[in-house]
């Protein structure tokens, strides 16, 4: 699952801060702000995944099972808008769960894209000793063997979010 980045757009809106007195006009400049500029938001999509290492480690002692995975993932982001350029901004991440656990993640580069584009990068995600009950490790293992593969989520956001 990739989620919706939380980038900001670069248009400005010439709107005053709203105010009681100026709500009215602050309203009218938003609806004029989207006429005019017909806001989209960006698609973004994952061209490739690689999992470059999948460390696991068992406990003796307990049920624990401990893995540091790392993915190398392409990540392509298009912005369809005309007239709207994207600023991705500092604390951006893709993060990788497997049953509502973090197994890893990685902040993104900071950049601007401008109208009508599509930008492809690469960013390496890593993870260290997180922790996987016993059930969850069979999950992981029955769901590998049924299907060939494991049930994996990305999510794109705020950092820390």
């Amino acid at each position: 699952m990739l989620a919706a980045s939380r980038a900001s757009l670069a248009a400005k809106s010439t709107a005053a801060p709203a105010s009681s007195a100026s709500a009215g006009s602050s309203a009218s400049s938003s609806f004029s702000f989207y006429l005019v500029f017909k806001p989209d938001s960006p698609n973004y999509s994952i061209d490739n995944i690689t999992i470059s290492s999948l460390n696991l480690t068992a406990a003796t002692t307990t049920s624990v099972l401990t893995v540091s995975p790392e993915f190398d993932v392409t990540v392509r982001a298009d912005n369809p808008n005309d007239k709207i350029g994207i600023y991705y901004r500092k604390d951006s991440s893709v993060e990788v769960y497997y049953s509502d656990v973090r197994l890893c993640n990685s902040v993104l580069l900071v950049f601007y894209q401008p109208s009508n584009n599509v930008t492809v990068f690469r960013t390496a995600l890593k993870g260290s000793g997180i922790e996987l009950t016993s059930m969850m490790k069979n999950s992981l293992v029955m769901e590998v063997r049924k299907r060939g593969r494991g049930v994996w989520s990305f999510f794109w956001g705020k950092h820390g979010g």
